[in-house]
């Protein structure tokens, strides 16, 4: 539970920073990723290899978004770290909570710009087509950052619920 204290720390100072200027320090994630093997390490060898699986895993899965400009470098960063800190079977809760924090997060900033209609259209035209990049705005300056660190943070919060009062949120059990 003190990882995952750690992990909520951290994405909320990230949040602040990603809100302020749309960034998330380098130190803050890396931070985090040496953290995430210092905790795994309290448990064993086997706990430090799944920590560093996790942060690699999503690494290199979050590198394919970030190339198509749809998430940006420091959340790619952060959620590669929180996942290795949350170790697993945190890891589960805390990416599947980030994601639909994620989606709601998006949702809401769609609905404040009065941009929810047109790009539902968009996805709809995408599905139809077979390809994102059929329902994607083709100027890349119109695209909003989305403070996405807020979502990150919200995943850290329900695992940390789920580790404490809310155990019915975990995905997985150990």
């Amino acid at each position: 539970m003190l990882a995952t204290m750690v992990l909520l720390g951290a994405s909320l100072l990230a949040a602040c920073s990603d809100l302020a200027a749309r960034r998330i320090p380098n130190a803050l994630t890396f931070g985090v990723a040496a953290l995430a093997i210092g905790f795994s390490a309290l448990h064993g060898p086997w706990s430090v290899l799944v920590s560093i699986l996790l942060f690699a895993i999503v690494f290199v899965a979050g590198s394919f978004p970030y190339g198509r400009g749809w998430i940006g470098g420091g959340d790619v960063k952060l959620l590669a770290a929180g996942s290795a800190l949350a170790n697993w079977p945190g890891a589960a809760t805390f990416l599947l909570a980030t994601a639909l924090a994620g989606g709601v997060l998006s949702t809401l900033e769609l609905a404040r710009q009065r941009r929810l209609r047109v790009t539902m259209n968009r996805f709809a035209v995408a599905a139809a087509a077979g390809s994102l990049e059929a329902g994607m705005d083709s100027d890349p300056a119109r695209r909003n950052k989305l403070p996405y660190a807020l979502a990150i943070a919200a995943g850290a919060l329900v695992l940390l619920a789920s580790e404490t009062f809310a155990p019915w949120l975990q995905l997985v059990r150990a």
